[in-house]
């Protein structure tokens, strides 16, 4: 009779452990997604700051005349980029 429940419960556990596999499966999957989504946003938060810095340091020698760029945001908040 003990055998049975011994049984029982390694085939309970098992199946417990194949379900958190599954579930950590998934989780890693979205984490990975939310990796790539983050580090999308820093490099192009990086490029954006390179570019206008080579734009700025720039602008004397190539004598770009100033402009003033205007975006309407979301949340109807004002993004004023000055060059």
């Amino acid at each position: 009779m003990k055998k049975i429940h011994l049984d029982a419960y390694g085939e309970h556990n098992n199946a417990m452990k194949q379900d958190m596999r599954e579930r950590l499966i998934g989780l890693d999957r979205k984490y990975e997604t939310y990796t790539n989504i983050i580090n999308c946003i820093q490099i192009s938060i990086i490029v954006f700051a390179a570019t206008s810095t080579f734009i700025q340091a720039s602008s004397e020698t190539m004598q770009i005349t100033q402009f003033i760029f205007f975006n309407k945001c979301e949340k109807s908040s004002l993004f004023i980029i000055i060059f």
